[in-house]
């Protein structure tokens, strides 16, 4: 008797195996300490022959691919698999992103201490430093990733004419440095309104997202007052 999954897992395989021959699979599972037919492969990609967490991984890499990466395609439909690995990388990159932040924070504070201990700096020189150590700090750098997502998003909107127009005048500064909170939030909040009755196709989630990160730059701003 055959189950929904095991058809789902037959099916994969025998998608993942393209070209490469029944034979030449079970050959190469059978190196890898599994005993191995063509029969065992058909009954596996015809779902009625289960397919054990243990061949699952040796099986991906006989395909030529990560077990890692290959594995969700393999055990789960297309959707659920692009679900997993999409999950996957954004816990990943988070990770690297505070990893990378950290370093950051070090190595800014490691310039400043450079500046002080070093003597006879031209003035070139120190004005490029104190321009990087302002450049990133960690508000005018989501102030730069809140203008990009509101740009990107913008330009799919009506409202951007006004902005290209604010921004030639002057009325917005185009410098995200420049930019206010107020300036933000008429921005996101026109996003929001020219998404109301459209199709957004995913890009109002973008930009609850820059919300999110309005709020958080909203908070440095308010501990760096009362600091």
């Amino acid at each position: 008797m055959t189950s929904t999954i095991d058809e789902n897992i037959g099916k994969n395989l025998e998608k993942m195996r393209g070209d490469m021959s029944m034979d030449m699979l079970a050959a190469k599972m059978r190196e890898r300490g599994h005993r191995w037919t063509k029969t065992t492969v058909f009954n596996t990609e015809h779902g009625t022959r289960q397919l054990r967490l243990s061949e699952a991984t040796d099986v991906v890499k006989c395909l030529g691919t990560d077990s890692m990466e290959g594995i969700n395609p393999l055990l789960y439909s297309k959707d659920e698999a692009g679900f997993m690995q999409v999950m996957s990388n954004v816990s990943e990159y988070g990770d690297k992103v505070l990893d990378y932040w950290s370093v950051l924070e070090m190595n800014r504070e490691g310039l400043a201490k450079y500046m002080d201990r070093t003597p006879g700096l031209d003035e070139s020189r120190i004005g490029t430093a104190l321009f990087v150590l302002k450049d990133t700090t960690p508000e005018i750098m989501l102030k730069r990733h809140l203008l990009s997502v509101i740009t990107e998003h913008l330009q799919k909107t009506a409202e951007y004419a006004e902005y290209e127009k604010a921004f030639k005048d002057g009325s917005i500064p185009k410098n995200p440095e420049e930019w206010s909170i107020d300036h933000y939030k008429k921005a996101i909040g026109d996003l929001l309104d020219s998404y109301q009755d459209e199709s957004t196709d995913g890009r109002s989630d973008s930009v609850h997202a820059a919300m999110n990160d309005l709020t958080a730059l909203t908070d440095l701003q308010h501990k760096a007052m009362h600091d």
